[in-house]
């Protein structure tokens, strides 16, 4: 939803604004604090002063609504707003670039343990990193598989892999593996550590988000903690296509072609 806000901004020159709905509003800590734009740069205001404005929504969390200003009016953006196209231009999209640029504490962590990747395979020159975000733990609950969340299997790392070094004149590539659960993606992934140079990177959930912002490439398994790392990274990025299991609940509001960015690259089973 900020991402929509930025890009309007960005096109239809307006102000920016946050509304302090609460006296300690955590995401909006965590936010100013990853992001420095957000604690610098954008207002914060009451929500009690855009009671009358204008609401702009969505009806499911992958739809697009191509109105995003009601003209002379302050407006507020309502819904997931995860549809690519709310970020579609150049313009847009350097404008959330700027907006989401790490803060230094965050991004030196990121780039030591690049280093620290680098060092584990020491023959390695000039590496070419690769940012992996198994998303295992929580897709693996009753819930979500009944809901229709798939979880990307081995075949799919393999496929993506192979698809990254083929698309790659150098060969040193490194895999970093970030993780909702570490544990399980090594078990995932053990026997694949022979044919390719995998680091598995483990730290607190921002620290691992600012990981993979860094690194050259990327290849997501689903959802938009991988999406957005994917994003700020640039490069080329793979994703798993089968995210949504056909025919569930969840494939009904989830539309691979309006989440994922055109020139990404799908990989299915």
């Amino acid at each position: 939803m900020l991402a929509s806000g930025i890009a309007t901004t960005a096109t239809y020159n307006t102000t920016l604004v946050y509304f302090q709905h609460i006296s300690n509003c955590e995401s909006r800590d965590l936010v100013q604090q990853i992001f420095p734009f957000f604690k610098n740069k954008v207002p914060l205001i009451n929500d009690r002063v855009a009671k009358h404005w204008a609401n702009i929504g969505e009806a499911h969390s992958t739809d697009y609504n191509s109105q995003v200003i009601v003209t002379g009016k302050n407006t507020t953006h309502a819904g997931y707003r995860q549809n690519w196209k709310y970020v579609q231009t150049k313009a847009e999209l350097k404008a959330v670039k700027k907006a989401f640029q790490l803060s230094d504490v965050y991004r030196a962590h990121a780039y030591k343990e690049l280093a620290k990747a680098q060092n584990a395979f020491s023959n390695t020159r000039l590496p070419v990193f690769i940012g992996v975000y198994a998303r295992i733990l929580n897709l693996q609950e009753q819930s979500s598989r009944e809901y229709g969340y798939n979880m990307a299997p081995q075949s799919f790392y393999r496929k993506a892999f192979e698809a990254a070094q083929q698309r790659s004149s150098d060969r040193n590539l490194i895999f970093i593996i970030v993780s909702d659960s570490i544990k399980e993606a090594k078990a995932l992934l053990s026997n694949m550590t022979a044919e390719f140079k995998i680091y598995f990177s483990s730290s607190s959930e921002v620290e691992d988000f600012a990981t993979l912002s860094v690194c050259h490439h990327s290849i997501t398994t689903g959802g938009t903690f991988g999406y957005w790392a994917a994003l700020l990274a640039g490069g080329t990025t793979f994703y798993f296509s089968e995210f949504a299991t056909p025919g569930s609940k969840f494939a009904k509001y989830f539309n691979n072609d309006n989440f994922y960015r055109p020139e990404w690259i799908s990989i299915g089973y």
